[in-house]
């Protein structure tokens, strides 16, 4: 049988629960504190284009999302955008 990923089935509800806003945890997502920005990885975006999108470097980008390899995002992972001190 078929299952259907709960980010596209999350994406499919809201609409059905009156436009209410469904929250999807990741356990390896750090926390985006005040003086930060989020970013959902898009299918095929590299690190590289999205630091270079946000202004940022690929090593604080890392560093923000204790991130080990920076080849290894998935669609739909949540990047926490650190802004500029």
């Amino acid at each position: 049988m078929n299952t259907i990923p709960t980010a596209i089935l999350a994406a499919a509800l809201i609409p059905l629960l009156g436009g209410g806003v469904i929250a999807i945890a990741q356990d390896d997502a750090p926390a985006p504190s005040s003086t930060s920005r989020t970013h959902v990885v898009m299918p095929d975006e590299t690190l590289s284009e999205i630091a270079r999108q946000h202004d940022v470097s690929v090593a604080d980008l890392m560093k923000s999302n204790h991130l080990k390899d920076g080849n290894r995002l998935r669609p739909g992972q949540r990047l926490i955008i650190p802004r500029k001190p």
